[in-house]
Protein backbone atom coordinates (compact mmCIF):
# COMPACT_ATOMS: atom_id res chain seq x y z
CA UNK A 1 0.00 0.00 0.00
CA UNK A 2 2.59 2.35 0.69
CA UNK A 3 4.62 1.83 -2.28
CA UNK A 4 1.09 2.13 -4.27
CA UNK A 5 0.67 5.79 -2.27
CA UNK A 6 4.18 7.05 -3.48
CA UNK A 7 4.30 5.87 -6.96
CA UNK A 8 1.13 7.83 -7.48
CA UNK A 9 2.62 10.75 -6.02
CA UNK A 10 5.77 10.42 -7.86
CA UNK A 11 3.40 10.25 -10.81
CA UNK A 12 1.40 13.59 -9.78
CA UNK A 13 4.22 15.20 -9.47
CA UNK A 14 5.43 14.59 -13.00
CA UNK A 15 1.72 15.58 -14.69
CA UNK A 16 2.22 18.85 -13.08
CA UNK A 17 5.31 19.54 -14.38
CA UNK A 18 4.54 18.42 -17.83
CA UNK A 19 1.51 20.56 -17.74
CA UNK A 20 3.35 23.15 -16.50
CA UNK A 21 5.81 23.14 -19.35
CA UNK A 22 3.03 22.56 -21.74
CA UNK A 23 1.44 25.67 -20.43
CA UNK A 24 4.58 26.99 -20.67
CA UNK A 25 5.10 26.41 -24.42
CA UNK A 26 1.98 27.25 -25.90
CA UNK A 27 1.90 30.70 -24.27
CA UNK A 28 5.58 31.00 -26.18
CA UNK A 29 4.03 29.94 -29.07
CA UNK A 30 1.57 32.21 -29.05
CA UNK A 31 3.63 35.39 -28.29
CA UNK A 32 5.63 34.35 -31.65
CA UNK A 33 2.67 33.86 -33.72
CA UNK A 34 1.59 37.56 -32.60
CA UNK A 35 4.89 38.60 -33.27
CA UNK A 36 5.63 37.04 -36.76
CA UNK A 37 2.02 38.58 -37.83
CA UNK A 38 2.53 42.07 -36.74
CA UNK A 39 5.96 41.81 -38.47
CA UNK A 40 4.16 40.95 -41.34
CA UNK A 41 1.20 43.94 -40.94
CA UNK A 42 4.10 46.23 -39.78
CA UNK A 43 1.28 48.78 -38.61
CA UNK A 44 0.68 48.22 -34.90
CA UNK A 45 2.49 50.20 -32.22
CA UNK A 46 1.24 47.69 -29.17
CA UNK A 47 -0.55 44.34 -28.85
CA UNK A 48 -1.79 43.64 -25.94
CA UNK A 49 -1.77 39.64 -24.83
CA UNK A 50 -2.83 38.96 -21.24
CA UNK A 51 -2.09 42.31 -19.33
CA UNK A 52 1.73 42.52 -20.62
CA UNK A 53 2.63 45.16 -23.95
CA UNK A 54 4.93 43.71 -26.87
CA UNK A 55 6.26 47.39 -28.29
CA UNK A 56 6.34 47.03 -31.98
CA UNK A 57 6.81 49.98 -34.12
CA UNK A 58 6.73 52.99 -32.04
CA UNK A 59 5.87 55.63 -35.09
CA UNK A 60 2.36 53.40 -35.14
CA UNK A 61 -0.35 53.88 -33.15
CA UNK A 62 -3.18 51.18 -32.38
CA UNK A 63 -6.56 51.48 -31.16
CA UNK A 64 -5.99 50.56 -27.49
CA UNK A 65 -3.77 54.11 -27.55
CA UNK A 66 -7.38 56.17 -28.75
CA UNK A 67 -9.11 54.33 -25.89
CA UNK A 68 -6.61 56.00 -23.89
CA UNK A 69 -7.34 59.32 -24.63
CA UNK A 70 -4.19 60.13 -27.46
CA UNK A 71 -6.97 60.78 -30.07
CA UNK A 72 -4.61 63.16 -31.48
CA UNK A 73 -1.55 60.67 -32.34
CA UNK A 74 -4.00 58.17 -33.36
CA UNK A 75 -5.64 60.58 -36.25
CA UNK A 76 -1.94 61.81 -37.24
CA UNK A 77 -1.31 58.17 -38.27
CA UNK A 78 -4.73 56.83 -39.18
CA UNK A 79 -6.49 59.84 -40.80
CA UNK A 80 -9.93 59.83 -41.46
CA UNK A 81 -10.64 57.70 -38.78
CA UNK A 82 -12.49 58.49 -35.53
CA UNK A 83 -12.28 57.22 -31.87
CA UNK A 84 -15.75 56.17 -32.15
CA UNK A 85 -15.33 54.37 -35.40
CA UNK A 86 -13.14 51.67 -33.22
CA UNK A 87 -16.71 50.43 -30.98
Amino acid sequence: MYEKEGYTSEIRAEMEAGQEESMRQEKNGKEQEIKRLISKVGKIKHVFLEGRTLSVKPELTCWKCTQEGRAEENRRYHPGKLDDEQS
